[in-house]
């Protein structure tokens, strides 16, 4: 995971949130100053896997694209899919 390329995805992934860094803190349970550190990429290795995938479900997109820019940032596609494809296995009753 390269420190820098993740701290720009967890930047927009909060500002896409609406949320400000002492907000995600308070909400995340991390300091702020670490979160800080996560988005400039001053920690070597960043964080750990599992923080990222708590961080990726707090700002609703996918853990592997926020640890490694792979797939999509917005989940609503993935989700509308699974949608249209349950309403068609529902039988509605004909009007």
């Amino acid at each position: 995971m390269g420190a820098a390329g993740f701290g720009k995805r967890l930047v927009w992934a909060r500002r896409r949130c609406g949320l400000s860094l002492a907000q995600l803190s308070r909400t995340a349970g991390y300091c702020k100053n670490t979160l800080r550190s996560y988005e400039r990429g001053l920690l070597l290795g960043g964080p750990s896997l599992n923080t990222v995938e708590e961080l990726a479900q707090m700002l609703g997109v996918p853990g592997s694209w926020l640890a490694f820019g792979v797939g999509a940032a917005d989940q609503r596609h993935t989700l509308w899919a699974m949608v249209r494809s349950r309403l068609d296995e529902i039988d509605f009753p004909q009007r």
